[in-house]
């Protein structure tokens, strides 16, 4: 919960100071820091097939984020927070597939999410903090969907997949992105998100289909902890 916390901070700050491309190149070099981590903090061992999935995937994401480049120039302080906002994603990773093997994922979801509302309710107290109107909708939409449900669904699937690819299919989100606005925001979509999202997705593809799933973990029931 201090994590999610934590990164979410880096994440956003890092967004005010810098380019969306800036941030998307930052932050996602979390794989990177998962291919370093993992081996050492987790039982996995070194995952050939996602390393040559990153090898893949990492210049179609640069290709993704120079499409958004604005063309300033960004400090250093931007870069060392998408860095640390990396490090934090990919610790959250770890962590979560450290508990979910023991616990219901919406047992660890609900107290995850408790922790960030604590950690999180003094920068209430600057500026505006609650939506309008208008904005209720919205963020009703990311609160239950998007945050709740689509939340214990991923810490959920960490139970039968490595840290490794879980990391690596996490490059799916800045091209899902792209598209989305492309067919909802009729933003344009250049060659460069085209042919860098055909390598991201050719990663995904060889993540899905070569690395090895690890063994299924018996379901907990919601609150009762599992035996290790």
């Amino acid at each position: 919960g201090f994590l999610l916390a934590l990164h979410w901070v880096l994440f956003f700050e890092t967004l005010k100071r810098a380019s969306v491309a800036v941030a998307i190149l930052t932050v996602y070099t979390a794989p990177i820091f998962l291919a370093l981590l993992a081996p050492l903090l987790l039982p996995e061992r070194r995952s050939r097939v996602g390393l040559a999935a990153l090898a893949i995937s990492a210049p179609g994401l640069v290709l993704i984020a120079l499409a958004g480049e604005d063309g300033g120039r960004t400090e250093p302080l931007a870069i060392g927070l998408g860095l640390g906002a990396a490090l934090t994603y990919a610790l959250l990773i770890i962590g979560a597939k450290t508990v979910v093997a023991h616990v219901s994922p919406f047992a660890l979801a609900f107290w995850q999410y408790a922790l960030v509302s604590v950690v999180l309710a003094p920068f209430l107290l600057g500026g505006r903090a609650v939506p309008s109107a208008g904005e209720w909708p919205y963020v009703a939409l990311l609160g239950v969907l998007l945050t709740a449900v689509m939340g214990v669904l991923y810490v959920r699937t960490l139970r039968n997949v490595t840290a490794q690819a879980a990391g690596l299919l996490a490059y799916l989100e800045p091209v899902s992105a792209s598209f989305l606005a492309w067919a909802i925001l009729d933003q344009a979509l250049g060659w460069e998100v085209a042919l860098g999202g055909a390598a991201v997705l050719a990663g995904g593809v060889l993540v899905v289909l070569y690395e090895v799933a690890e063994p299924a973990a018996p379901e907990a029931p919601a609150g009762v902890r599992m035996p290790a």
